[in-house]
């Protein structure tokens, strides 16, 4: 199908969103844009829906039994760190709606935070975002899919690739880059795919981790990320009054903890915020809670490591 107005962009008076709800002037559409996504991938669109309004559209371009799903106006948008760009997310034919919900998350973040998405700097939500699916983050090809340039030859912008991604994935791809995933675009394409790496191929991450004195001595049997993202672990031989006292705390990296306590490994490499996990007779049995209160200034401080005990 072809949509006679595709190319006519975006409206001008089309009010943006901004970070807690101040209103923004968008810039002025540039047809340099318009011109990139259509030479790229064709005139023969499918009209799919609006973001922000009617600020952003999105657009379908068919490419065998695939979709690419495209945003026009996005560029619109004005930026505080990095180059005006338009988003491209390819999907399955059979499961083309994943696309445009991929789009509209990276679009939201974009507006928030006013930053262009950047290669090797993956997004992961909490949950998947694809109900059925592991797919719970996305991120940036490092690959421009066009560069953008006015008649002069200044750059302009870019057209950038989102490539959808599970919780595991996205860690190895901020390790490693994306190109060092196995199986290719079309297994990248695939929403309903199992992870493409697995944990052993990543490396523990050196971030700090609040813990309780008692694990100088003894093993960790309960862990959790907190909704700021910071680890804690306790033995849970703690009773209120000692959880009370800011001094019977320490700050180690995580992974000193994971040398004292190996059988962490799996769910530091995949935990993310409200993820808990506590130690039982059959092993560590994970789950979801309301994250821990009160530690963001013991975080701030230096890692340390365990005393001699």
């Amino acid at each position: 199908m072809t949509d006679d107005h595709a190319r006519d962009g975006v409206p001008d008076d089309v009010p943006g969103a901004a970070p807690d709800d101040e209103g923004f002037e968008l810039l002025p559409g540039r047809p340099e844009f318009i011109d990139a996504v259509f030479d790229t991938f064709g005139e023969e669109t499918v009209e799919l829906e609006t973001l922000g309004g009617g600020a952003v559209r999105l657009i379908g371009f068919e490419r065998g039994d695939a979709m690419s799903v495209v945003t026009v106006g996005l560029h619109r948008v004005p930026l505080s760190k990095g180059e005006a760009v338009e988003l491209v997310c390819d999907a399955p034919k059979d499961a083309v709606g994943a696309a445009p919900v991929t789009l509209g998350i990276a679009v939201e973040r974009l507006v928030h935070s006013r930053r262009a998405p950047e290669p090797r700097r993956p997004w992961i939500n909490e949950v998947p975002y694809l109900e059925g699916t592991k797919i719970s983050a996305m991120v940036v090809d490092e690959r421009d899919v066009a560069t953008v340039r006015d008649a002069a030859g200044a750059l302009l912008g870019r057209l950038r690739r989102v490539v959808m991604l599970t919780n595991v994935e996205a860690r190895f791809v901020a390790e490693h880059g994306l190109d060092a995933l196995p199986g290719g675009p079309d297994a990248l394409r695939d929403v309903e795919r199992d992870d493409l790496v697995g944990t052993k191929e990543l490396q523990v991450p050196d971030v700090p981790c609040l813990v309780s004195s008692l694990l100088d001595d003894r093993p960790a049997r309960w862990i959790e990320v907190d909704l700021e993202g910071r680890f804690v672990a306790l033995s849970l031989d703690e009773d209120e009054e000692f959880l009370d006292e800011i001094d019977n705390f320490a700050i180690w990296s995580v992974r000193t903890l994971i040398e004292k306590n190996p059988s962490l490994r799996e769910f530091v490499l995949t935990a993310v915020p409200g993820d808990c996990a506590r130690l039982t007779d059959d092993g560590w049995l994970s789950g979801r809670q309301a994250g821990f209160v009160g530690t963001e200034e013991l975080l701030e401080d230096e890692v340390s490591q365990p005393s001699d005990g």
